[in-house]
């Protein structure tokens, strides 16, 4: 736990309006679940590259042209 308590780690707090107006239409479009579709569109709004290992999550964020951490 303290290894873990010392990782720069930051919470992004997502309102109502984001989830209903990007992540679920999100996760339709790519057939995500919204808890996958909430990283898409984090990695987006961020602009930064996804890393997963998830094949059908790595699928979602080519096609969003998303990069990918190989």
């Amino acid at each position: 736990m303290r290894r873990i308590t010392q990782l720069p780690i930051q919470v992004n707090v997502v309102d109502g309006d984001l989830v209903f107006d990007k992540i679920l239409p999100l996760a339709r479009q790519l057939k995500l679940t919204a808890y996958d579709a909430a990283y898409v569109e984090l990695a987006h709004r961020e602009d930064i590259a996804l890393a997963s290992l998830d094949e059908g999550l790595r699928h979602a964020a080519r096609t969003s042209g998303l990069p990918l951490l190989v």
